[in-house]
This record gives C-alpha cells, sequence and structure tokens, in this order.
C-alpha cells in the first residue's frame, strides 16, 4: 500500500486488508517520504502482520513506494492496494483460488468497481477479463485489484513518471504483458476503487466517509444484490469494461498529470490571504474535477457538476469567526432551500438572501457565519439533496460567483 499523507483517513484500506478471509499475509504500507501522523496512527493497530516503512526520496508517484515494497516483501506473490480503496473480505481468496488452480499464472487481476463523483455515470467497471484473449494490452486495470510474482517485478520495476508514455500504472501493467507475463483473472468483483484523480482537494483535506461505508456494506445481506445493479448500471452507461483511450503522447500525459496535481491539491494551490477587514475573490478557472466546470470568463461563474456534493477552497485565513458570501446563480429557486453545506467538515447553517430574479434564474447569496483555518485554506462543502440532481436526471442548475469574507466583529 503505497500512501502519501493521507494520516488517519488510511486505517479504512489498512482494515479492509487485515480483515481479508485468507489470513496467511503481510501488509506493508510504504510511505513516499511521508510527513504528516500517518505512521502514529498505524502505531496504534496491534497486528505483526503490519509493517511500515518510510521511503525517501519523494517520488511523488507509487512507483517509488511500490519498488520498495516488492524489494521488502517476503511472499513469492505481491498485491496492490491503494490508500484510499477498499477489498472486500474474499479478495485475496479469490485470487489464491486462481494461484490454485492455475499455477502457470503471472499476474492475477480481479473485478474492480470505480465509484466516481458523477450522478449520470456512477460507477466504472472493471478487471473482469476473459481467458486467454490478450484483453491485458487494451483494458487498464488499476493495481488495487492485481496481484503477480514477486520476481517479475524485481525484474521489470515500476518506472518514474518522466520515464513512461502513458500513466505509471497502466505502463507497469503493459511492461508486465510485453514481458510475456500469463493473466489470469477471477472473474468477481472484489474491489472498490475511490480514485482520488476524480477527486477535487482529495489530497489536501483528505476524507475517508466513502470508504467507511464501504467497509459496513459487505456485512449487509443485499451486498450481491446491490452489486449486481452496479454493473447493471455500468452496462447502461457503457462503462463497463471500456477500453483503455489514454493518449501515449508524452507532453500531454505530463500536462494531464500535473492539472490532476492540482485539482488533487498536492500542489499549485492560490496562496493564503488574511481576510483582514474584508476581502472579495473571484472565480478562477483551476481544474476542479467534477465539482465544478470550466470558468466562462464573461459571466463569472462557474457551474457545479456533475458531483451533487461539489467543493469549494477557500484560499482564506483568519483568527476569529467570519461571513462568508457566496453569489449563486440557479435555475431552481427551490434548490437553493434544498442544501446543506459543512465547512471544514462540520455542518454549518446557512441562510439565503436573494438579488434578482431574471427569466428561468435566480441570483442570490449563500451566506453563513463559521471559523476559517487560522493558517491553511478552508474547504467549504455544498451538499445539494435535491433527488433530480443525485439521480443525474437533472443538469447545469446551480452556478458559483464570488466570494466575499467579513469579521463577525465588523457586522
Amino acid at each position: 500500500m503505497a500512501t502519501w499523507n493521507r494520516g488517519r483517513h488510511i486505517l479504512p484500506s489498512v482494515r479492509s486488508v487485515l480483515n481479508q478471509s485468507h489470513r496467511d499475509l503481510e501488509l506493508l504500507v510504504i510511505g513516499d517520504e511521508v510527513t504528516d501522523d500517518t505512521a502514529e496512527h498505524l502505531a496504534r493497530i496491534s497486528d505483526p502482520r503490519l509493517r511500515w516503512i518510510n521511503n525517501a526520496p519523494r517520488w511523488g508517484t507509487q512507483s517509488g513506494p511500490n519498488n520498495r515494497g516488492i524489494v521488502e516483501a517476503l511472499a513469492p506473490f505481491v498485491a496492490y492496494i491503494g490508500h484510499d480503496d477498499i477489498w472486500a473480505p474474499n479478495h485475496l481468496t479469490a485470487m489464491w483460488d486462481v494461484r490454485r488452480a492455475q499455477p502457470e499464472a503471472d499476474v492475477i487481476v480481479s473485478g474492480l468497481v470505480s465509484h466516481r463523483l458523477n450522478a449520470a455515470r456512477p460507477y466504472r467497471v472493471s478487471g473482469l477479463l476473459t481467458r486467454g484473449s490478450g484483453q491485458e494490452m487494451r483494458f487498464f486495470i488499476p493495481p488495487s485489484a492485481t496481484a503477480h510474482r514477486v520476481e517479475m517485478v524485481r525484474r521489470t520495476p515500476w518506472r518514474r513518471t518522466e520515464d513512461a508514455v502513458v500513466a505509471i500504472d497502466f505502463d507497469h501493467q503493459l511492461e508486465l504483458a510485453k514481458a510475456g507475463a500469463f493473466f489470469a483473472a477471477t472473474g468477481h468483483i472484489t474491489v472498490h476503487k475511490f480514485n482520488s484523480a476524480g477527486r477535487y482537494l482529495s489530497y489536501f483535506d483528505p476524507e475517508s466517509v466513502e470508504q467507511e461505508q464501504m467497509l459496513t456494506r459487505f456485512d449487509k445481506p443485499d451486498y450481491p444484490a446491490w452489486l449486481a445493479r452496479i454493473v447493471a448500471r455500468a452496462r447502461e452507461t457503457g462503462d463497463f469494461m471500456p477500453e483503455e483511450t489514454r493518449s501515449s503522447d508524452r507532453e500531454e500525459t505530463r500536462k494531464r498529470i500535473a492539472r490532476v496535481a492540482r485539482a488533487r491539491g498536492v500542489e499549485g494551490l492560490p496562496s493564503n490571504l488574511p481576510v483582514g477587514d474584508g476581502i472579495s475573490l473571484l472565480q478562477d478557472d483551476d481544474p476542479r474535477f467534477a465539482d465544478w466546470r470550466p470558468l466562462k470568463p464573461e459571466s463569472g461563474y462557474r457551474v457545479a457538476g456533475p458531483n451533487p456534493n461539489p467543493r469549494l477552497l477557500v484560499p482564506l485565513t483568519s483568527a476569529e469567526p467570519v461571513e462568508l458570501r457566496l453569489r449563486l446563480r440557479s435555475r431552481r429557486p427551490d434548490l437553493l432551500q434544498a442544501m446543506c453545506s459543512r465547512l471544514n467538515g462540520i455542518p454549518i447553517a446557512y441562510r439565503i438572501e436573494p438579488r434578482s430574479v431574471r427569466p428561468q434564474v435566480t441570483f442570490a447569496d449563500l451566506v453563513l457565519q463559521g471559523e476559517l483555518r487560522p493558517n491553511r485554506a478552508s474547504v467549504l462543502v455544498l451538499e445539494q439533496l435535491c433527488d433530480d440532481i443525485r439521480s443525474g436526471r437533472a443538469d447545469r442548475i446551480l452556478a458559483a460567483g464570488a466570494l466575499t469574507a467579513v469579521p463577525l466583529r465588523l457586522l
């Protein structure tokens, strides 16, 4: 498990490994020169199968930690899991069954569901390969659904981003295939992926609510039926075993990685500004994944969606409570009264102050009072509770404009 600064939010993923029905395993959590409190949280887990290693220097990708894990591994087979992904309890058992039935297998893959923040296309299913079909060259299988012989990667290690034409996880899969590895598949979905590359500010302000919910989902009697509905929905939207279409252009790949890093909050965030006696920020055009669409400069607004619960970075600091005003535009006035809001993870009350009404659009201010962080940016979440949005039937009905902050002492 490669990780970087996920802190306590790594724990659900760790539990999903240690709770495997296949008990004979070791879990190597390898930090990419971690600087947060991840080690302290892992130290509270009393399980001799868990080992923590903080690798250095930092690679900025999973390649460095994965290569270190391969060197440290005691077992002849290694499986990967993302630090924000969840294995079903039978994941390793399903893989071990394939290993026993097909001892010639070099790489074993399992079925995986990627959970998206997109109400219209919420799932992508991958990893359900057909034996002997050569699909490993056309279908990307996220590492969390992959296991292979350790010796193969000691011969073909994970490459650095700058040395790969495509993303390093797909590059590694292709390199194994080119080396003649025999791929075998479990045929079952045993992995749930919550991709940080599709979750705005996932590294700047990590959460683990989805992962905790998934751990409880396994114990529910309707889990198989729920999984079947996911597969049906993925087939309906064209997201069941889609072929990989990533660009093989190095420059385009480099630009995509840079955009992902900015949207994750790893780098390139705006400088924090003190609220002072009051400050107003216009919308910028930074990448924000599924939370906000590109800025239309002539309007000054960014449209929300397809994530029904968009996050908004507030690059302001204050040592005292403030009043925040977010300019909103909506085609549905009722929607403005049907939201919830969270500031830095804490539910917070708000009020709506109408500004003007034009044909088919309402302008208003969302006003809330709360505390910003004193030394780093805050995060505001708008939870859109409208059923039409959550089901993906409604679109482009909420947009956000300028954000203003004023100290409460001035009011």
